[in-house]
């Protein structure tokens, strides 16, 4: 069972019952892989020789971006790797960054802003690949209004109280949508709602005026009688993001992990419809909009620019975020792309 995804529920206590099936499917997953027995001169086999698979736990929330790792799993890539990944479940970005810290998970699905805030005092995690960057077509971001609003355009949102996630990716690309539309973010009051589940609760009770997103969150808001006021065309982006003590200790364990992750996006790319299913079963999709929602062309290989990050620390430094300037080469880090 080496390579098997394990989806494992961060909160709430485990049943016996589930807690007994996790440990016997642990036990199962031994993560060894014989090497081919190689004959002696005698003619009689040499000892048997195992190879521990290596193990990444790696966090990720209920976005699209998490099909990467999932379609890896499915195909096979991670075990052909001699990896043993265990995908870990998140419904907030904050609890996933203290797993991370904490080192209950090596890795993670995030943000610029949220690998920014953990390198803050110094550097303890590179991004290693991007996952998904935002487009004119496939935005990355959207501000919905509840059922039943009757605002019409942005300008309207002055004095309205907006949820997002302060400090951020979903605080961060919603300032710009904003800016961009000419509405002054001192201008509207934001809550800070951290969980999406809750602030898809919100916005469906509307209980504020409006409500920031990612994806495939906004689409299933939508889909719930919300209307989409804003979208993200250039700025958001998700990224594949190591714990630095990791990388050092495991750099081809890590090359490994971005080789299969690039198969899997080369794999989507290639043939979106066969993944779907997959998408709307890890992402949370509901029925209803499983069929129309827009499968996404993913990254097969790179990393963010500097101008990213760039534009991300000063956003950062003016919100008071970041007392210092943190540098592109500590939060970056190409060199474990397969080449």
């Amino acid at each position: 069972m080496s390579g098997k995804v394990r989806a494992v529920t961060m909160g709430g206590l485990l049943s016996l019952a589930l807690l007994m099936s996790f440990i016997l499917a642990a036990a199962c997953a031994s993560g060894t892989v014989a090497s081919p027995t190689p004959t002696v001169g005698s003619g009689a086999p040499a000892p048997t020789a195992t190879v521990q698979a290596t193990t990444i736990k790696f966090g990720f929330l209920p976005i699209v971006d998490s099909l990467l790792f999932f379609v890896a799993d499915q195909e096979g890539y991670y075990k052909e790797e001699n990896l043993d990944v265990q995908l870990v479940t998140f419904t907030s970005a904050r609890d996933m960054d203290v797993a991370l810290t904490v080192g209950q998970i090596q890795g993670e699905i995030r943000d610029l802003i949220g690998v920014l805030l953990l390198n803050k005092d110094q550097p303890q995690v590179s991004i290693v690949q991007r996952t998904l960057k935002a487009s004119e077509k496939y935005p990355f971001m959207s501000i919905v209004l509840p059922p039943g609003s009757t605002i019409t355009s942005p300008q309207e949102l002055k004095g309205k109280k907006i949820a997002v996630g302060m400090n951020t990716i979903v605080e961060y690309v919603p300032d710009i949508m904003l800016e961009k539309a000419g509405v002054p973010v001192s201008s509207v009051e934001k809550l800070d709602v951290a969980s999406i589940p809750a602030r898809l609760t919100m916005l469906t009770e509307r209980q504020v005026d409006a409500a920031a997103f990612p994806e495939p969150a906004a689409s299933i808001a939508v889909a719930n009688g919300a209307k989409r006021l804003l979208t993200d065309p250039d700025r958001g982006q998700g990224a594949t993001t190591f714990r630095r003590d990791f990388l050092e200790k495991n750099p081809d364990a890590v090359r490994r992990f971005l080789k299969a992750t690039i198969r899997a996006a080369k794999a989507i790319n290639a043939n979106p419809a066969k993944y779907k299913d997959l998408l709307a079963q890890k992402a949370n999709l509901p029925e209803g909009i499983k069929s129309s929602f827009e499968m996404r062309v993913y990254p097969e290989g790179d990393i963010p620019t500097e101008e990213d990050i760039a534009l991300a620390v000063k956003w950062m430094k003016d919100k008071g975020l970041l007392t210092r300037d943190v540098t592109y080469a500590e939060t970056v880090d190409g060199k474990y792309l397969p080449r």
